[in-house]
């Protein structure tokens, strides 16, 4: 299905079905603590396949301005940021406890190179409650679909960051859109 060729109408009516699924599925806990992104971007691609998109899941870091760069005080941090480091001390201690490391996922379609991500509406919400910062700054939408992120944002995907992310979806959910990888995700010890 040709992608630019959706409304905002229709993005609104998908994102609306993929979180209705989630909400369904998702426990409220981590809805609420943190932690949605693997389970948003894995129903993403669910929903969004079943209406006939090439829809994947991608991982990696995520940068998002919580700052305007004319407030920018030079010493507090400007951007909010999930950055993928799966050997520094807060993964490697968040992976010893069986929780995830510091990873961002989102869903990807790779033919027309949108990126789908429909928590990013939570981020400031994170920010306090991980960082302790407020956010100044122009709010994150209630999610983006496009095909270019906004300035100053920067998803940058991992294919190590990938395959640990499909590895959680799999001892989940074993989908469909995994099983021809399978093979790579029944022994990771994600």
């Amino acid at each position: 299905m040709p992608d630019s060729q959706i409304s905002t109408d229709e993005k609104d009516k998908l994102v609306a079905e993929i979180r209705s699924v989630m909400a369904d599925e998702v426990p409220l806990v981590v809805r609420v603590r943190g932690g949605a992104c693997l389970y948003a971007a894995h129903f993403s691609v669910s929903v969004l396949r079943k209406h006939g998109f090439d829809a994947i899941l991608q991982a990696g870091s995520l940068q998002w301005p919580r700052v305007a760069p004319e407030d920018d005080d030079g010493v507090s941090p400007t951007h909010f940021a999930y950055m993928w480091d799966p050997e520094g001390p807060t993964s490697l201690l968040a992976k010893s406890r069986g929780l995830m490391p510091e990873i961002h996922i989102w869903c990807a379609i790779p033919s027309t190179r949108e990126i789908v991500d429909v928590v990013t509406k939570d981020l400031p919400a994170d920010c306090h409650s991980k960082i302790g910062y407020d956010w100044p700054g122009e709010l994150p939408p209630d999610y983006l679909w496009s095909r270019e992120a906004p300035a100053n944002v920067y998803y940058i995907p991992n294919p190590e960051a990938t395959r640990y992310a499909c590895a959680r979806i799999w001892k989940c959910f074993e989908p469909d859109y995994l099983q021809r990888f399978s093979r790579y995700f029944r022994d990771n010890s994600a």
